[in-house]
């Protein structure tokens, strides 16, 4: 079992490091807010576990490394505000107290999580719920564009509402991005990412030869949604159905039952990234003219 380690057992790997306090933790990985002169980082630690009784070790080590080390390249190409930019510190393995690590850092996102904003059951204007959607479309379009990858796992986890309003929103975790064309880290058959946000077409089992970023779109949608009023597009969820059957089957709720004081130009647009077929969201670049932005 993974217990994330003591600061001051970690700050000895990092002397340039003022540690400033533990950000977080989750299964695999924890996160410390450091400082090294006038700039604030995020440090990330993800536990290596060990693959001595898997079938092949050094490939699943190597898979396993492969997967940090294309996160972190994309961090360093990306160029987008919304996404989260690289730290000081590329990834390195490191021992804290008999406990391997990956550890590398990125900027700190000062703000708060998408999910603690939705938790607070304030309902957000609709301007606010724009800028929303505009940040994470100019995420995506980088992603896309620029670099030919699906985030594949886009959740109010994953988001940061700066504290800096003129930032608007920020995506990070690029952990399990899929580059189109790259080489794949999950085995074949496993579709990776968090359920209630997955596209229908993630549920595949040839998944990976039908991503693009109308797959980022839904899990857009959904989130929007859920940042709109609170709720999922599929809730109720019952336990004698599973996720995956909902996603591919039920209709998801339009936004204008929890919203009607939304405008009907936005609770279609939000709607349509609901959708279960990917060429009936619309594509990247009808989108981002419906926003407004230049083609």
């Amino acid at each position: 079992m993974f217990f994330p380690p003591q600061i001051d057992d970690v700050s000895a790997h990092f002397p340039a490091f003022q540690f400033q306090s533990l950000i977080g933790s989750g299964t695999f990985k924890v996160a410390y807010k450091v400082k090294s002169g006038d700039r604030l980082e995020t440090l990330k630690l993800f536990h290596l576990p060990d693959f001595s009784s898997a079938p092949d070790p050094a490939s699943a080590h190597k898979n396993f490394v492969g997967r940090l080390s294309r996160e972190v390249e994309l961090l360093g190409l990306c160029n987008c505000p919304h996404l989260v930019k690289l730290g000081s510190v590329t990834p390195k393995e490191i021992n804290v107290v008999g406990t391997n690590f990956i550890a590398y850092s990125e900027e700190f996102l000062d703000g708060e999580q998408l999910r603690a904003v939705i938790a607070r059951r304030t309902l957000p204007s609709e301007g606010d719920l724009l800028l929303l959607l505009r940040c994470l479309v100019l995420a995506i379009t980088d992603l896309w564009e620029d670099h030919h990858c699906v985030h594949r796992d886009i959740k109010p986890e994953n988001i940061i509402r700066r504290s800096q309003t003129t930032l608007g929103f920020t995506l990070f975790d690029l952990g399990i991005t899929f580059v189109v064309g790259g080489t794949r880290f999950t085995d074949p058959g496993i579709s990776p990412g968090t359920p209630p946000y997955r596209a229908p077409e993630m549920l595949d089992a040839n998944y990976a030869d039908n991503l693009d970023a109308r797959t980022d779109l839904y899990s857009i949608g959904v989130t929007v949604f859920e940042y709109a009023c609170g709720h999922h597009p599929l809730e109720p969820f019952l336990p004698h159905i599973s996720i995956d059957s909902l996603i591919l089957s039920k209709p998801p709720t339009p936004l204008e039952t929890y919203r009607p004081d939304l405008s009907s130009e936005t609770c279609q647009l939000i709607n349509r990234l609901n959708r279960k077929r990917a060429p009936l969201r619309g594509s990247l670049k009808l989108i981002r003219t419906e926003l407004g932005f230049p083609s």
